[in-house]
């Protein structure tokens, strides 16, 4: 073996052992400073058809531009519900790129909208390398449609689309309540978030696959969230009396259209 194969052979075996302590020491926590958007965890208390969800995310930007942390607690019927509808946001120009999560309607309650996210500190700025190699922990985000879309959409210019649900309140039922079990596990115990098997549209899918009645194949567009939108069409789990493209485009949220501080911000995004 030439000198240079050993130095590489050694390189390669020092790189190993590094992402393997790397990866076993670490444990996940709840005690760290959190970045202001992350620093509450959410809690749920269910019981027969109601449901109380604790720390409910509602941000809001004030008349200084300032943004304002407020949490509410709202206890929701669970035989109220209606469906599910799927949140896609591009914040990048790259294709792959993109933020999923669901929002939940119901006939006489605000919507829920969970998103799955990367918890970060203070000052820490997301990786998806770093997400490898337990960097963050993992938050379900349970907040207002005016807080999860609205600033994402008014404040942060992100590319906002409200993709509308095509499953029945059942099913929308049972997805809610797997879902906020998952709330109530990370509560009571810290997890990591991988920016593969527990990402935004991974972990999504591992919730959907649990209430399918029909198996759901293996795709790349699951695991780069910004195919997420056209897999979950091919699914059959969004409107699918129109094609996808007229479909992407009626789903489009222009800010332009829709104040963020209108009371009626829920049901005008979905006209």
């Amino acid at each position: 073996m030439t000198k240079k194969k050993k130095i590489i052979g050694i390189s390669v075996l020092v790189l190993g052992v590094l992402i393997y302590f790397l990866w076993i020491f670490p444990t996940p926590s709840h005690d760290r400073d959190w970045d202001q958007e992350q620093a509450v965890m959410p809690s749920v208390q269910m019981k027969a058809d109601n449901v109380k969800i604790t720390n409910m995310r509602d941000f809001y930007i004030d008349e200084a531009g300032e943004l304002v942390p407020h949490y509410i607690d709202h206890i929701y019927d669970l035989k109220d519900i209606e469906g599910v509808d799927l949140v896609y946001v591009r914040f990048s120009d790259v294709a792959a790129v993109a933020h999923t999560f669901v929002t939940f309607r119901f006939k006489s309650h605000p919507p829920i909208a969970i998103s799955i996210e990367a918890r970060r500190e203070k000052e820490e700025d997301y990786s998806p390398w770093l997400g490898l190699l337990r960097t963050y922990e993992e938050i379900y985000v349970v907040g207002t449609e005016r807080d999860l879309i609205g600033r994402r959409s008014h404040i942060r210019e992100e590319e906002v689309y409200v993709y509308p649900g095509e499953t029945t309140p059942e099913k929308s039922r049972e997805l809610l309540v797997d879902m906020l079990d998952q709330v109530q596990a990370l509560y009571e115990e810290p997890a990591f978030y991988n920016s593969i098997t527990n990402q935004c549209t991974t972990k999504l899918a591992w919730h959907i696959r649990k209430i399918s009645e029909r198996s759901l194949p293996r795709s790349f567009k699951v695991l780069l969230p910004g195919y997420s939108n056209e897999y979950a069409y091919e699914m059959g789990f969004l409107q699918d009396d129109l094609t996808f493209e007229s479909l992407h485009k009626k789903s489009y949220l222009d800010p332009s259209l829709i104040d963020l501080d209108d009371p009626e911000f829920s049901s005008k995004i979905r006209e």
